[in-house]
C-alpha cells in the first residue's frame, strides 16, 4: 500500500517498474524498513500479482462498484502499447509526454474547468502549452498539429495516460494516417552548426558530471 500511494496509485505494470526505486528512496529517507527477504519478494513480484493484490483496495475506493471499460474506448486502450519508466533508453528529440493540467485551485471539482494542455519533449525538455476552456480531444488534436508544424525535427511519438481525451478514434486515425512517426509535415533538419552541437551535447554533459565528481573528491582530500 505504501509503495502504491507513494507512486500516486499507478497501475500494476508501471508500479512494478518503479518498485526498486521507491524502495531505495523510502528506505533512505526513513519511511520504510524492510527485511532482505521482503525486499527480494517485492522486487520479484509480477505486475499481474500487484493488480490482483490491490483489487480489493481499488474496489473499496469506488464504493464496491467495478469499473468496466467497454466499447470503442476499451478497444483503443487495448491496441495502445504501455511504456514503463525504463523503456525510454535516451530517446531522440520528438518523443513527447502530453497531459492536461486542471485549474481548479485545489481538490477535486466537478464540471467543466479551464485546462492547460502541456506537451514536453523528453530529450530536450522543450515544452509547449495550450490554454483550453475545457478538457476535449479536439483541443488535443489541434495542439498536436500546431506543435508539429513548428518543430524542426519529426514528432516521433506521444506518451499519455488513458484519458478519453487522448484515447479516441479521432487521434487513432491521425496516427494511422501519419505512420509510426505521427508527423504529417516535411521534416526540416537542424542547421549544420546546431546539429553538430546537439551531437556533442551528451559528451559535454558527461564531462561536466566527471568534472563535478573530481572537484568533490579534491574537496574531500
Amino acid at each position: 500500500m505504501m509503495l502504491r500511494e507513494a507512486a500516486d496509485r499507478i497501475c500494476g505494470k508501471r508500479l512494478k517498474a518503479l518498485i526498486p526505486t521507491l524502495i531505495d528512496s523510502l528506505t533512505r529517507h526513513g519511511h520504510l524498513t524492510l527485511s532482505k527477504a521482503v525486499r527480494q519478494r517485492l522486487n520479484q513480484v509480477s505486475a499481474a500479482t500487484i493488480d490482483r493484490m490491490l483489487h480489493h483496495v481499488r474496489e473499496r475506493a469506488f464504493g464496491g462498484q467495478h469499473r468496466r471499460a467497454s466499447g470503442v474506448g476499451s478497444a483503443i486502450r487495448r491496441a495502445v502499447p504501455i511504456r514503463t519508466f525504463w523503456d525510454w533508453n535516451d530517446p531522440l528529440p520528438g518523443h513527447f509526454e502530453i497531459d492536461f493540467v486542471q485549474h481548479c485551485g485545489g481538490g477535486k471539482v466537478d464540471g467543466d474547468l479551464v485546462h492547460t494542455l502541456v506537451m514536453t519533449d523528453i530529450a530536450t525538455g522543450g515544452t509547449e502549452c495550450l490554454a483550453t476552456p475545457f478538457r476535449s480531444g479536439a483541443f488535443v488534436l489541434e495542439h498536436i498539429e500546431q506543435v508539429s508544424r513548428a518543430l524542426s525535427f519529426p514528432q516521433r511519438g506521444l506518451d499519455c495516460d488513458n484519458d478519453t481525451a487522448f484515447m479516441n478514434e479521432r487521434l487513432c486515425r491521425l496516427w494511422q494516417a501519419t505512420g509510426p512517426r505521427g508527423h504529417q509535415n516535411p521534416c526540416f533538419p537542424l542547421p549544420g552548426v546546431a546539429a553538430a552541437l546537439y551531437q556533442l551535447l551528451p559528451a559535454v554533459v558527461q564531462a561536466e558530471i566527471e568534472d563535478a565528481a573530481r572537484r568533490r573528491g579534491d574537496e574531500a582530500l
